[in-house]
């Protein structure tokens, strides 16, 4: 009995590693980039990894490691681009209102430590309206400056369609002015009335004549959407399109990218629908997660074209995505492309050689992620404090020392099949253990 525990705890010993990881090759890669011009040692470098590398890499790019001279591993740190200056937002002091039957003047002021402004959000706690907006900005309250004509609007005894903010450019004045009309003005007593097959916007009666109650005024320095040059972005018009007899459509896209914003651009002239946004990484049917339920909508309304044709995300990365789109009746969303865009991702390394070849290596599946002592002192936060320089990257190609694995063995299936045996053979051990013991007590000596 004893020489079977000790066959069973060498076999277990001798299987475990079996599957232990041995030292990273270049020869196990599929592909590699090279960094291009010189390199100072103990120089901190910045490499953009575009698209093309994100597509091809593994998820969260686990498998990349950095090569520098003499086969040395450089260790690195991967962030997306947070450059950007937090949005602050300020409230602002109401000076001056003026109102008549329909329409309403008011005069605001900014505090007098601000930053430029992009958005004026108005705090209203009522439901079902609609009114025109000409937005005004001043510096001495005497001459003042056409900013924006929008509109604000409820509809969400109809539809989940909502909107009390106005979007401007960049403007650094002190006072700002809103002219609110009711549009029963422009359009002769008429109700508010748009309607589409189920899609229908309206406010109608004495709902549209009451007076909006308006809590606050809230202002905002440009938001993290309007940054330019911190993001990257992708267009596809090769995608799976599914349409069912309950009305539904189904796209199925692989992307290998991550989203941040998925915009969609559809050529019908009037729509609202409700879309599920779902991410998978092997596309199998029963693989797909559910990120997120939006809307996407475009209308006319008094005129003015209102759309929301994008949908945002928590970046996230999914080797595929589905949309399904409800649309209850309506004729099928004709979606032309679909455009993908994310943060900027960044690789950060400090070198430890003073020459070339220095080159990052990918395609790699049976890596797992490594951390770095680098990721430490490296953080989001804290990047416009270092002084790093930024280098090139080849364009990708296929590793000419790749040697493809004769088995590739799943970690988890050998964990399984051992434990299976070893299993087998325990029930087979204490099996024989109880024959034996039966043999003994079932003998003419042991009844003595």
């Amino acid at each position: 009995m004893r020489i079977l525990f000790i066959y069973l705890a060498l076999l277990l010993s001798l299987c475990f590693t079996s599957v232990s990881h041995s030292s990273v090759t270049t020869d196990t890669f599929r592909y590699t980039a090279e960094l291009k011009g010189d390199i100072n040692k103990d120089k901190l470098y910045q490499i953009h990894l575009p698209g093309e590398i994100l597509s091809i890499c593994e998820s969260r790019c686990k498998d990349i490691r950095m090569i520098g001279p003499d086969n040395s591993e450089i260790p690195y740190v991967i962030l997306r681009n947070m450059q950007w200056e937090k949005a602050e937002s300020y409230d602002l002091e109401v000076i001056n209102y003026e109102k008549t039957p329909q329409s309403a003047v008011i005069t605001l002021k900014l505090p007098v430590q601000h930053k430029p402004i992009s958005t004026l959000e108005l705090d209203i706690t009522d439901r079902d309206f609609e009114r025109k907006i000409h937005l005004y900005g001043s510096d001495d309250q005497s001459s003042w400056v056409l900013l924006k004509e929008d509109r604000i609007y409820d509809f969400s005894s109809k539809v989940t369609l909502r909107k009390t903010d106005i979007k401007f450019n960049l403007t650094n004045y002190s006072y700002y002015r809103i002219h609110i009309t009711n549009d029963k003005t422009e359009n002769s007593g008429e109700n508010i009335n748009l309607q589409y097959k189920d899609l229908q916007f309206s406010v109608i009666g004495e709902e549209n004549d009451k007076s909006l109650r308006i809590d606050r005024f809230t202002s905002r320095t440009a938001s993290q959407q309007n940054s330019e040059g911190i993001y990257d972005e992708a267009e596809f018009t090769a995608f799976v399109y599914y349409e069912n007899k309950e009305g539904i459509t189904e796209i199925i896209l692989k992307s290998d990218l991550p989203a941040s914003r998925i915009y969609f651009d559809v050529s019908n002239p009037l729509y609202y629908r409700v879309v599920d946004i779902y991410g998978s990484d092997s596309g199998d049917d029963n693989s797909f997660k559910l990120l997120k339920t939006d809307v996407l909508y475009r209308f006319i309304l008094s005129g003015d074209k209102e759309t929301k044709n994008y949908v945002n995300l928590n970046t996230e990365h999914n080797r595929y995505n589905k949309f399904v789109i409800k649309n209850k009746g309506n004729p099928p969303l004709e979606v032309k492309k679909i455009r993908f865009q994310w943060p900027k991702t960044n690789l950060y390394f400090m070198a430890i050689h003073q020459e070339q070849p220095y080159a990052l290596y990918f395609g790699n599946p049976d890596l797992d992620a490594v951390v770095y002592d680098l990721a430490r002192f490296i953080q989001p936060d804290k990047l416009n404090t270092l002084d790093f320089e930024i280098m090139e990257i080849s364009p990708v190609k296929n590793n000419p020392s790749y040697i493809k694995p004769k088995i590739k063995f799943e970690k988890w299936k050998i964990e399984k099949t051992v434990l299976t045996l070893i299993v087998s053979l325990m029930v087979i051990g204490i099996g024989y253990w109880l024959y034996v013991l039966l043999r003994k007590t079932s003998s003419p000596d042991s009844l003595e």
